[in-house]
């Protein structure tokens, strides 16, 4: 949901740290992005409830990767292409169109 309704990039993604993500008035994502040019996006009010659950539930250190792997190290672009292909495939078809 964070991809899609950010346009961040694969490698933006697994970059992000807990610091990352600012709750409040005027939520946003701030990151470093493609020819280290620093971005910052606004939040939708789904994004920003769905990113409050997991912070509370992560409770990691505002340096630790905002979506780390099973040994705290952020995600490689291959890890999250393969999380990525696997969700996809189980989702259900999109309606049709007329």
């Amino acid at each position: 949901m964070l991809a899609a309704q950010t346009g961040l990039r694969a490698a933006e993604l697994t970059t992000l740290t807990c610091a990352n993500v600012h709750f409040g008035a005027g939520a946003h994502l701030s990151c470093r992005g493609k020819g280290r040019k620093d971005r910052i996006t606004p939040l939708t009010a789904g994004t920003i409830a769905i990113l409050r659950v997991w912070t509370a539930e992560r409770a990691g250190n505002p340096t630790d990767p905002l979506f780390p792997t099973r040994r705290g190290q952020p995600l490689s672009l291959d890890a999250l292409e393969r999380r990525v292909a696997h969700h996809a495939q189980r989702a259900p078809p999109a309606p049709a169109r007329h």
